[in-house]
């Protein structure tokens, strides 16, 4: 089952940080985690190629120089 976590959370199987969408194969996990508030169902969800392809569109962020005196 497709699970979208909006907490973090860690154990045996199973590891996930805000936002991230991932497939609870056990049904007793899942029906855990989502009375705990830690998943929501997730509505198709999107392909990996497409998180990495928003990643890589992603603007950098802005550094800037230290001067050296």
């Amino acid at each position: 089952m497709k699970a979208k976590a909006i907490a973090s959370f860690a154990g045996l199987k199973y590891s996930a940080i805000p936002g991230d969408e991932i497939d609870i194969c056990e049904k007793e996990i899942y029906e855990d985690l989502l009375s705990a508030g830690y998943i929501e169902p997730a509505e198709g969800g999107a392909k990996p190629e497409a998180k990495a392809e928003a990643k890589a569109e992603a603007k950098p962020k802005a550094t800037r120089k230290r001067s050296t005196k």
